[in-house]
């Protein structure tokens, strides 16, 4: 069986406020799962000041996603 997984990439860095076209919204398709995999729903998104800072491009205490890189959370 195939799964949709929707996920937002990094598309720029923003500069000031983040824009809508800081990112990319990717679909992806999971086939089956390998033994002792698990396939999880997230329902719930938690908006973080940690994830502003993983989209500068500069020191600080968690390093910096790259540009195409998953947004994490």
């Amino acid at each position: 069986m195939n799964y949709n997984n929707l996920r937002f990439l990094l598309n720029k860095r923003p500069k000031g406020m983040p824009e809508d076209d800081c990112w990319a919204l990717n679909s992806e398709i999971i086939s089956d799962l390998h033994n002792g995999e698990v396939l999880i729903k997230t329902e719930y998104l938690s908006i973080d000041p940690y994830m502003r800072g993983k989209m500068n491009d500069g020191l600080s205490y968690t390093p910096p996603l790259k540009i195409g890189e998953v947004m994490v959370g």
